[in-house]
């Protein structure tokens, strides 16, 4: 069922360029504006493996939704922010 679910969803999200992992990494950057997000933070939010997280977010680099930035304090983190397209999807 929830194949199903996420099939259906993908094909709706298409028609605006995303899937639906992308639109839950941007709703979930969306609900936590104070919160400092990191790859680890999204990988545990959407039940994911690191690697896929890495990968996910590298698409999302190359559509110019999101930005992956070194964390000055933590250099082995990385954190997430919305890019110009990113921050005007509404999702």
């Amino acid at each position: 069922m929830i194949k199903y679910l996420n099939k259906i969803l993908n094909q709706e999200l298409e028609r605006v360029g995303l899937t639906f992992s992308q639109m839950r990494v941007l709703r979930f950057i969306e609900d936590n504006p104070k919160m400092k997000i990191t790859q680890k933070d999204i990988s545990n939010e959407l039940d994911i493996q690191h690697s896929t997280t890495i990968g996910l977010l590298k698409r999302m680099q190359e559509k110019g939704l999101v930005r992956v930035v070194v964390d000055e304090d933590n250099r082995r983190c990385r954190n997430i922010f919305f890019d110009k397209k990113g921050r005007g999807y509404k999702v």
